[in-house]
């Protein structure tokens, strides 16, 4: 289905492992890998180590395929990840910055979250982690974009400093910051915290 998707792909698929051990996710993304490479061209990239995973799936399998459509040839890219400490699908939904994006198919069911649902009713999403601090933000900048140019509308906190945040530039926000996919043990995280709730403990 995605082979033949009438328009280019533009989107790409996050996969979290829910499972015992580190040992365990790099088998299952090997076979992964393997199975696909049987069938297409297959690009892999270790964007966090022992973290995060990816593939790049090319849908061509054959060099005529590749040569006739090197400019608009069709492909995904696949990210899996693993986090030591997340036993629950469940858990990887509340966790997400956007609530927007709190959704998952386990192969069974579709699972989301009652903000995603919300946001789905409304054309609209919120960032949980927005802060004034525009170097906390990283990629999500980039995560924020790409739901305004589906057409969601941004919300945001009472508080938040909006035109700043939009004349900034970009090499402020940290975008390219090699840890993003890194974990922080603090519960509350990058929040706005409009208020003030982590103060008062």
């Amino acid at each position: 289905m995605l082979r033949h998707a009438p328009q280019p792909i533009t989107s790409d698929l996050d996969f979290f492992y829910v499972g015992p051990t580190f040992n365990n996710f790099v088998q299952s993304f090997a076979i992964v890998r393997q199975n696909l490479s049987n069938l297409y061209i297959v690009k892999q990239t270790i964007l966090f180590k022992r973290r995060v995973y990816q593939l790049e799936i090319i849908f061509a399998s054959t060099m005529t395929e590749v040569l006739r459509e090197s400019n608009k040839l069709n492909k995904i890219v696949l990210r899996f990840i693993y986090h030591p400490s997340i036993s629950y699908i469940q858990t990887y939904l509340m966790a997400f910055d956007l609530d927007i994006v709190q959704i998952s198919y386990n192969g069974k069911e579709v699972l989301c979250t009652w903000s995603f649902i919300r946001a789905l009713n409304t054309g609209t999403f919120i960032c949980f982690n927005l802060t004034n601090d525009l170097s906390t933000l990283g990629r999500t900048v980039l995560r924020i974009a790409k739901y305004c140019e589906k057409n969601f509308r941004f919300l945001y906190p009472h508080n938040f400093h909006i035109e700043r945040f939009l004349s900034s530039p970009v090499n402020q926000s940290n975008i390219n910051q090699p840890n993003y996919y890194s974990i922080s043990d603090v519960q509350f995280g990058s929040n706005n915290d409009f208020f003030q709730l982590q103060k008062k403990f």
